[in-house]
């Protein structure tokens, strides 16, 4: 018998796959392209030069590393036991030894050959100089051990999970709390009490650790590597374990069924609960109705909401006390909050539609009273719902940060955020509309969201890039050559987002024609 069967035949489909070719060419054709937007920008010394821009193509590839997770294992077995063919391979002589290596090693394939595209990229500056060869060697080897962790935790919640969109919000919520949560964890837990074990508990499992340690090289590092290496390791060994017994549906007890019951109660309410108000929401649309019937988005929403008003009333003793070796990381946390509330945004603005289309559900609801406008304007209306509140809690933070920002004197920062909230509502219709027309073309649910989040968010962010390069090359930016850039990106990129909601009403309308031409329609009265 063939060593390993399962991954024979995964490496052979995933040959065929375009996909596989694409990941390595674009990889690396953007790395080129920074790499020259970057070595063409800048005024430095070749050494300088070198450490910069290893420094920022470091970090890009270890966003991606980190990430990959999300994209290629969260949903790798969970997509398996949704169709019900992974039982059929426990009917033959397979292990879940076998079926987990089998499917890692095919998604394993496509997220190292983007990773391998990179590395030729990544040695530049090594013969610019100024960097050693230790140093890029550890860097490496940093990148490759955080691709093993993030696709061996993505392979976790695969295999515990079962519907798409949990599983990539898992796992997505997963490596942040273990690259951001366990550093605030560790800060907080030394500023009470110093101890080493506080390092050894939250800091070496962390990846951002490591890659922080890569151009020293001291003794964490290495200590850290061998952390992640065993945790990932460990990962696959239990969900090796894990597949073969919980892949099976269970004859519930009276004791699980009763808590499913609650469970089920909590999310939806009781059957008298508030029967006249969803009454009247299913007379106006019945899209609205059943998008807004599920309390557990809004649990997680204001969860969300309350994170953020702790995060705003943590950061004043940061801008109070004048701690500047935190503010930058203070910052980078309020623009990574505003990018989790867009993915959050396009997550569920792509879910409903897309799990219709792919189940026929879609077409059923079409030969009904229903049009397309109908859903539409019901999924637009519980959307803004939805995220009311939370865009609510960001304008508040906003104008807590500034009245904060006052006390160290920088109008740039207080002119990125403003900017920042000016464009929300702007990306929030974009990301609203854009992922309606990409999740009807019936496209697995996690690309949706990556490509609904790429075609919306990355142009405004290259643009950002662009100037932050020029800013790290030395060219000399006055304060209202500044204030210029920002008020002329805010009026591109809300440009940019109006043209990208005609692009996606000339789509919905091409394939249902009775959509009205009207950008913003209230929900009809059924």
């Amino acid at each position: 018998m063939t060593s390993l069967p399962l991954v024979e035949r995964e490496l052979r489909l995933a040959s065929r796959r375009p996909s596989t070719y694409r990941t390595r060419f674009w990889a690396a054709l953007v790395m080129v392209a920074i790499s020259l937007c970057f070595a063409l920008a800048t005024r430095m010394p070749t050494a300088q030069l070198a450490k910069a821009m290893l420094s920022v193509l470091g970090i890009l590839a270890f966003g991606y590393c980190l990430l990959a997770g999300v994209h290629y294992t969260s949903d790798c077995v969970s997509e398996e036991r949704r169709e019900g063919t992974l039982g059929f391979l426990f009917l033959t002589d397979l292990r879940g030894f076998d079926v987990v290596f089998g499917k890692l090693a095919v998604t394993s394939l496509e997220a190292f050959y983007g990773l391998l595209a990179i590395f030729p990229v990544l040695s530049l500056p090594l013969l610019l100089g100024g960097i050693t060869g230790s140093e890029f060697w550890r860097l490496t080897l940093v990148l490759v051990n955080t691709l093993f962790f993030s696709l061996a935790l993505g392979m976790l919640i695969s295999v515990l999970g079962k519907e798409e969109r949990h599983t990539m919000l898992g796992t997505l919520f997963a490596l942040l709390a273990v690259a951001i949560g366990l550093p605030l964890l560790w800060k907080g837990a030394t500023t009470v009490i110093d101890s080493r074990w506080f390092d050894l508990v939250l800091l070496l499992p962390n990846p951002c650790y490591a890659f922080k340690l890569y151009s020293s090289g001291t003794g964490d590092y290495w200590l850290s590597m061998v952390t992640i290496s065993a945790l990932g390791a460990a990962f696959i060994v239990v969900s090796s374990f894990l597949l073969p017994r919980i892949f099976q549906e269970k004859i519930r007890t009276i004791r699980t069924q009763r808590w499913a019951d609650r469970f089920h109660r909590l999310r939806f309410g009781k059957q008298q609960h508030g029967q006249a108000e969803r009454e009247i929401d299913f007379r106006m649309n019945p899209c609205f109705w059943l998008a807004t019937r599920d309390r557990l988005p809004k649990v997680f929403l204001r969860i969300f909401i309350l994170g953020i008003i702790g995060f705003g009333l943590w950061s004043y003793p940061v801008f109070a006390n004048k701690r500047f070796n935190l503010i930058g990381i203070t910052v980078y946390s309020f623009f990574g909050i505003h990018l989790l509330l867009k993915m959050l945004m396009a997550s569920e603005a792509c879910r409903r539609l897309n799990e219709d289309k792919r189940s026929g559900a879609l077409e059923m609801l079409l030969s009904t009273r229903l049009k397309m406008s109908d859903i539409l304007s019901g999924q637009n209306a519980a959307l803004l719902s939805l995220f009311g509140p939370a865009m609510l809690a960001i304008l508040l933070l906003n104008v807590m940060w500034t009245m904060w920002i006052t006390l160290i004197n920088d109008s740039e920062l207080t002119l990125m955020l403003w900017g920042g909230l000016a464009i929300l509502p702007f990306d929030f219709y974009a990301l609203t509309w854009v992922g309606a027309a990409l999740a009807l073309r019936g496209k697995r649910y996690h690309r949706t969201v990556l490509a609904t989040m790429g075609r919306t968010l990355l142009p405004p962010w290259a643009a950002i890039l662009a100037f932050f390069f020029m800013m790290i090359g030395g060219s000399s930016i006055s304060q209202a050559g500044m204030k210029a850039f920002f008020v002329v990106w805010f009026i591109a990129s809300a440009i940019y987002d109006w043209a990208l909601i005609g692009w996606a009403r000339s789509q919905i309308m091409r394939e249902y024609p009775s959509v009205p031409h009207s950008l913003l329609d209230k929900p009809e009265r059924i």
